[in-house]
């Protein structure tokens, strides 16, 4: 005897979710076919989420963003590598999908590429939230001591933009680790877009962490979702390669 397979619909769209019977009769969903949702209606959620917050919310003045030593940056006066790169990098947008992954030596102009285009995307009213000399693992310790951690986490997992100064180079604890994963995988998950600057190679970053296993899956996102600019001699090929 033939068995047939039950359709379940989207609800969005009305086509085949993909969900099983056996799916939606567990226990967290209670057979509730509402929950059922395609990949296709899901996506095109989240890309609809991550246009719409570009211009809602409220965007601080930039001398409330950025330092303002990093406001002041005299094109000419940008080390080689810096000028080589900052054309392509200042063409960054929201359509590019991917975000930037800035890899370098000290004082090669990572920083204020980056700067550039964050006053950039200031201007064309593009949320975005910056961390600078460490105040990304500064502000996570802080709120998971306190009380708004949820909320501070929601804020950087949803604003359209995050860009972080020189990653990798505060001491990576056990809750620091985690938290940069957790902010990574969320925003990956949203498809938006990490701007980051950093002078540390893939495997240096990955012997950092307490759980290789999970430096190494942090360092897969970051190459998957990024496009890279090289600040210095090092082969592109290499900088993910661990």
């Amino acid at each position: 005897m033939m068995t047939t397979t039950t359709i379940i619909p989207c609800r969005e769209c009305g086509e085949d979710s993909g969900w099983s019977e056996e799916l939606i009769n567990q226990p967290l969903f209670g057979g509730n076919h509402e929950v059922a949702v395609c990949d296709t209606c899901c996506n095109e959620y989240h890309e609809r989420e991550s246009t719409e917050l570009t211009t809602v919310g409220y965007q601080p003045p930039i001398d409330e963003l950025i330092p303002v030593f990093y406001r002041e940056t005299e094109l000419n006066r940008l080390p080689k590598a810096g000028k080589d790169n900052l054309a392509n990098i200042l063409t960054w947008d929201l359509n590019r999908k991917k975000g930037l992954y800035l890899l370098g030596d000290s004082r090669q102009g990572k920083t204020r590429s980056l700067c550039l285009l964050l006053q950039q995307l200031h201007k064309q009213r593009i949320l975005f939230k910056a961390f600078f000399a460490g105040d990304f693992h500064t502000e996570l310790v802080d709120a998971k001591r306190g009380t708004q951690y949820r909320q501070w986490f929601k804020e950087v997992t949803t604003v359209p933009v995050l860009a972080i100064d020189d990653l990798f180079a505060e001491k990576l604890t056990e809750t620091t680790q985690k938290g940069l994963f957790e902010v990574i995988e969320q925003r990956m998950a949203r498809k938006l877009p990490n701007l980051i600057t950093t002078q540390v190679k893939s495997k240096e970053a990955i012997s950092l962490f307490l759980d290789k296993r999970r430096g190494h899956a942090l360092l897969e996102r970051l190459r998957e979702t990024s496009e890279v600019f090289i600040f210095n001699n090092t082969e592109k090929q290499e900088v993910f390669k661990v």
